[in-house]
């Protein structure tokens, strides 16, 4: 082989090699981006099932703390309504005037 050929080859022989190593990177990346769209979805799928999670337990929890809430209230109504009926009975009798500043008839 002749010079004139090695260096008319030569340049020829770098593109090749050039655009191949470009190519195979221009592919990796394409494998990668199909790969980052893959993990893009699944986390979009996680998010809205959390999303759905999180509000059925957060209405669930209200509940709960509603529910406790009122029985709280009617143990102190409860208790209240006993001292009341301790100190007054149960049919208020104690619980009128007891004459303190009021008129005699």
């Amino acid at each position: 082989m002749s010079w004139s050929k090695i260096l008319v080859r030569f340049p020829f022989a770098l593109a090749r090699s050039g655009l191949k190593c470009m190519t195979d990177r221009v592919l990796e990346r394409g494998g990668k981006i199909e790969l980052l769209v893959d993990k893009t979805d699944a986390l979009n799928q996680q998010a809205f099932k959390f999303k759905k999670h999180s509000t059925s337990l957060r209405k669930k929890m209200w509940w709960k703390n509603f529910k406790l809430q009122l029985i709280i209230a009617s143990i102190i109504i409860v208790i209240i309504l006993i001292i009341v009926f301790s100190v007054c009975g149960i049919t208020f009798q104690n619980c009128g005037n007891s004459g303190g500043g009021g008129k005699k008839s």
